[in-house]
């Protein structure tokens, strides 16, 4: 949804706080029903200032694209063994 300029509300991961951290368009919220909620009703109120940051995050999106980020992928894999 952020490639095509779309805000979106996803569960906080560690990977939000590092690998995703400089993602913008994102209301990061919690496992339970309550966060989402929250999250929801946050995106709803603020819909203009979210979808500006996802369009921006859309011209951008280089970075997270498969071909600039598979390496960093394969790189943790090869870590892990």
């Amino acid at each position: 949804a952020l490639a095509v300029g779309r805000p979106i509300i996803a569960t906080e991961t560690k990977v939000c706080k590092g690998d995703y951290s400089k993602l913008r368009g994102v209301i990061w919220t919690g496992m339970d029903y309550e966060g989402f909620l929250e999250s929801l009703i946050a995106l709803h109120d603020r819909y203009d200032y979210f979808r500006e940051e996802a369009r921006s995050q859309a011209l951008d999106f280089q970075e997270f694209s498969s071909d600039s980020s598979i390496d960093k992928i394969v790189t943790k894999i090869v870590e892990i063994l």
